[in-house]
């Protein structure tokens, strides 16, 4: 069987479409809902850590007759998680959705397989680093993303080429 009947053969009775037509197609749904829910913890944990600092300081000057310098005590991950919260909604709206959702909600496939990053001559396919991006900035963000991804590279209705 030569490697066009296998492409054929492939694309016309690919097993894994609709799973990643749908993961793929609400993953800019998920990574918005993910950095919301993140967004809205991470304000929580500067609540509650604000609300245990003025606690402690009370307890001292209950004990102590002296105030405690009041200073603002925030940890680094509920910063970083606002931050990384706000970048994951502007990147669902403006990469994901477009370039990813839109595409796999169209069944576009020989779209995604080939908008590559060129690295010499390898092909590294950009829904990769979206994915990448989207797991750091968000926890379980990329994974509707990574899932899809994985189909059309390794089990997709074309055999991806590497190398161009």
């Amino acid at each position: 069987m030569g490697e066009n009947e296998k492409t054929i053969k492939r694309s016309k009775f690919w097993q894994y479409e609709n799973i990643t037509y749908i993961l793929g197609k609400w993953a800019w749904v998920f990574a918005i809902f993910s950095a919301i829910v993140n967004l809205l913890l991470a304000i929580w944990g500067i609540s509650a850590t604000i609300q245990i600092y003025q606690s402690a300081a009370a307890a001292y000057y209950a004990a102590t007759g002296t105030p405690y310098p009041y200073i603002i005590v925030l940890t680094f991950s509920d910063i970083w998680n606002i931050i990384a919260s706000i970048i994951l909604l502007i990147f669902a709206f403006l990469i994901i959705r477009p370039r990813f959702s839109n595409k796999c909600a169209q069944k576009d496939w020989d779209y995604l397989l080939n908008d590559v990053l060129l690295i010499g001559n390898i092909r590294f396919p950009w829904m990769f680093i979206w994915a990448i991006i989207a797991e750091i900035l968000g926890w379980w963000s990329g994974i509707l993303i990574i899932i899809p991804v994985i189909l059309l590279i390794f089990a997709g209705p074309k055999e991806y080429k590497w190398k161009m």
